[in-house]
């Protein structure tokens, strides 16, 4: 199915479903951190729209990266947009410790705490706030926050490593939440991660991806910052 979007419907999507702008922000974990200037320079230089930023804890993942120490020196190095994606156990007892980095946006995991509304509402004494969902998790768990939040994080792969292969079989949310958006006129972004590239790209636009969190294929693709712009000419 992806191969027959990318070859034979990406001009006829990016043509008529690019009706709002597309927003792209490259997962930072996925380049360079032994030369952490040169990472940030290529996201500024690529014509993206923010900087995704993964913070795992070894706990609720099974991974470790780093924590707001880390997201506050990132922000020292660029002026672009942090969205922050907390992949913690209870998010709630470290959200005002990313407060100094002025965060466009945080994402938690709903999966990782019993305190839903609580958190979000932490979030958002200042700033706006998202809900990520994993590839098993269905919609109508999250259905009855989605008038409080600003985004929802759609997972195709599972959360905890870079250069997964994308789940197709977790991508049918998407359209799912488009059609709660419009049926209920709501006005949070539609956010998708995971195994994006040229090919599953065209797709999850096609089923209402409105907010792009690209990994290994930003820092691999060698025409990158070419791609970018040809999406963004589309809108």
């Amino acid at each position: 199915m992806l191969s027959f979007y990318y070859h034979f419907e990406i001009r006829f999507i990016f043509s008529y479903h690019f009706l709002m702008k597309i927003r792209i922000g490259p997962s930072i974990i996925a380049g360079d951190f032994s030369d952490l200037k040169k990472t940030i320079r290529k996201i500024e230089n690529s014509g993206s729209d923010f900087i995704h930023v993964d913070v795992m804890d070894g706990v609720y993942v099974k991974n470790i990266t780093f924590g707001p120490m880390i997201v506050e020196a990132i922000r020292k190095l660029t002026n672009m947009p942090l969205e922050i994606h907390l992949m913690i156990v209870e998010p709630i007892r470290y959200i005002r410790r990313f407060k100094n980095s002025v965060p466009a946006l945080i994402s938690f995991h709903v999966e990782a705490t019993e305190k839903i509304s609580e958190t979000i509402h932490e979030i958002q004494h200042f700033t706006r706030a998202g809900i990520a969902v994993n590839p098993e998790t269905p919609i109508n768990e999250i259905e009855k926050y989605l008038h409080k939040i600003d985004q929802v994080l759609v997972m195709t792969v599972y959360p905890g490593f870079s250069g997964q292969k994308f789940r197709e079989d977790a991508s049918y949310k998407i359209k799912e939440l488009k059609e709660l958006k419009q049926k209920k006129k709501l006005n949070f972004e539609i956010a998708v991660d995971g195994g994006l590239n040229k090919e599953t790209i065209p797709y999850v636009i096609e089923l209402g991806a409105e907010v792009l969190c690209i990994g290994s294929f930003f820092f691999k693709y060698k025409r990158i910052n070419k791609f970018i712009k040809e999406l963004k000419q589309q809108g």
